[in-house]
């Protein structure tokens, strides 16, 4: 771990901005434009919808993708 997470350093967020890609900024600003037209054209119900679909698929790539852990002692998972 870097210095600056172990102490929570107040400046992380600033220096994880200057690494982002254009792209990356593009899609930050409109994932967060997002939500209220989903909201105005879908309803409440709607994004509690998608937000359950994309935690289903989620759910769903850990569960298929992920290494397996199933009869493994924690220590051996946290090596």
């Amino acid at each position: 771990m870097s210095r600056s997470r172990s102490r929570a350093d107040a400046s992380l967020p600033f220096f994880h901005s200057v690494h982002l890609s254009s792209a990356q900024r593009v899609r930050a600003v409109r994932d967060k434009t997002s939500g209220p037209q989903m909201l105005k054209y879908f309803g409440s119900a709607g994004v509690f919808v998608f937000i359950v679909g994309a935690m289903l698929i989620v759910m769903l790539v850990i569960g298929l993708m992920g290494p397996r852990t199933r009869g493994v002692a924690l220590d051996e998972i946290s090596r």
